[in-house]
């Protein structure tokens, strides 16, 4: 009798190319998946950006600065700043006009990355976020 690899191919490359593995999760405040991590402290990531470069982060603080845009393309993204207590703050992207204002707390889920650059531009300290969750 003759067995077919296929189901078992078909799976296995689920698994490699979509991301999802045993620590992904689903938390009803986000419409996607998010990668399970432990919140850090914004000021932490500030004392040792090498550490958390290219790394998936979840912070809490209050939003700053927002300011809602249109890329040249024609699609719309937020950008921010999220501060803590003693005045630490990350600049945040995402794609989307979010529904947030000045001083909100917000926890947000995303990649941590030191330098990014993108289109002849350069960021510095900034989460691409994949996630931001209002909280009270």
């Amino acid at each position: 009798m003759r067995k077919s690899y296929l189901p078992i191919l078909i799976f296995a490359f689920f698994i490699l190319f979509t991301g999802f593995n045993s620590y992904t999760i689903w938390d009803s405040g986000f419409s996607t998946p998010l990668l399970a991590t432990q919140k850090v402290e914004i000021s932490e990531i500030k004392a040792n950006p090498d550490r958390y470069h290219n790394q998936y982060v979840s912070v809490e603080g209050y939003v700053e600065n927002v300011k809602q845009k249109v890329s040249k393309r024609g699609n719309p993204y937020t950008t921010f700043l999220i501060t803590d207590k003693k005045g630490n703050s990350l600049k945040v992207f995402i794609w989307g006009w979010e529904d947030i204002s000045e001083g909100d707390k917000v926890r947000v889920e995303g990649i941590f990355q030191k330098v990014k650059y993108v289109s002849g531009y350069t960021f510095y300290n900034e989460i691409s976020a994949k996630g931001i969750k209002k909280l009270k």
